[in-house]
């Protein structure tokens, strides 16, 4: 019988709630960009409101995003009412750095761009952004899933979100200059459903007899709902206070652990099979045949794999690349304890000839 679940929303246990703490925030980010202005939100999408507040477009101002990247982010500028087009991203989510050329005008004011799974771009692409800065074009660097790499920020504006990685809900904006932060609210319907959720998921995993999972599926579906009613949310204290009580350092040597040992065992299609020293990947991004039938096998067996992205926002013939990605990704979740990193992989194995 299966016992464990790998993947799906991250959760809080009563250990983090009672633990010590071990990890300042605001030390980190000294530390680690000791130049640069820190801005705390309730999450990434909210840190989008504030970066758009802070730019201040104008009404024929345009931006320029990657063809490949999550809907949601898109919210807040079509709410904003700020124009926008796309530059293309290839099957191996290589920039196409020659259409960014062709696609930049004299209304484009911002360029926006991903540090897809936590990896690097091309030297050619960070030439071509420092030209772009040169000609006062402001970068937005969306740090969503490369926060804990060790990179350089070039971004103008640089963000994350914390619950991609951890059971933490919230963002901090890095920037050059100062951002005027006015919050409205900083605890929201959102974090009620999804705390609750969160508890529940935890009681089910941890004890055998308890099965809270219609209960906590409909509250994180009723939170999802209530996420993005909102446009000026801060980090709450519940949340910095959970961030603190986690093993950043354990978090991040486990998952490069897991990717290196999934990607010497096991010969699915990688996007990106080497793993530089400096990156700490958020999954591991698989191509499939058919993707929607290996979704499912893995889903039967426990291990619940997110789909980055469905591009529905981006035109067919224009983004054929990105499209057709779309339609074969899958994540591999590399959120598996350091201790069922064995059960983990022994069961992709078991899954594998199904799926690849």
């Amino acid at each position: 019988m299966t016992t464990s679940v790998f993947g799906g929303e991250h959760y809080f246990t009563f250990s983090d709630l009672i633990s010590k703490k071990k990890f300042n925030i605001d030390s980190f980010l000294k530390e680690k960009y000791p130049l640069k202005n820190y801005t705390f939100t309730g999450g990434g999408y909210y840190s989008l409101y504030k970066i758009i507040e802070n730019i201040k477009f104008a009404k024929d101002d345009e931006i320029l995003f990657p063809s490949y990247l999550c809907p949601t982010i898109l919210i807040p500028f079509k709410r904003c009412n700020v124009k926008y087009s796309f530059y293309n991203v290839n099957q191996n989510l290589k920039i196409d750095i020659n259409d960014i050329k062709k696609k930049v005008t004299s209304k484009t004011k911002a360029i926006f761009f991903i540090n897809y799974f936590g990896f690097k771009h091309t030297v050619d692409f960070y030439n071509l952004i420092s030209e772009l800065k040169s000609d006062g074009i402001i970068i937005i660097e969306d740090l969503v899933q490369s926060f804990f790499s060790n990179h350089e920020i070039v971004g103008d504006y640089a963000f994350n979100s914390f619950r991609k990685f951890l059971p933490v809900d919230g963002s901090v904006i890095i920037s050059n200059d100062p951002i005027k932060n006015e919050i409205n609210r900083h605890t929201t319907r959102y974090n009620i459903y999804k705390g609750i959720g969160q508890v529940l998921r935890s009681l089910t995993l941890r004890f055998k007899f308890l099965d809270f999972t219609k209960q906590f599926l409909s509250l994180f579906a009723k939170a999802n709902k209530e996420y993005y009613k909102y446009t000026s949310v801060g980090m709450n204290f519940f949340n910095r206070y959970l961030l603190s009580r986690q093993n950043i350092e354990s978090m991040v040597k486990n998952r490069r652990e897991l990717f290196i040992k999934i990607c010497e065992e096991l010969e699915f299609n990688y996007i990106s099979p080497i793993l530089d020293k400096d990156v700490i990947p958020l999954g591991i991004p698989i191509v499939l045949n058919n993707r929607n039938v290996g979704h499912k096998v893995l889903m039967d067996r426990n291990i619940f794999c997110p789909i980055h992205w469905d591009l529905q926002h981006v035109d067919e013939i224009k983004c054929m690349d990105s499209k057709q990605l779309s339609r074969s990704i899958l994540t591999l979740p590399l959120s598996a304890k350091i201790t069922e990193q064995t059960e983990f992989i022994n069961r992709l194995r078991e899954c594998y000839g199904n799926i690849s």
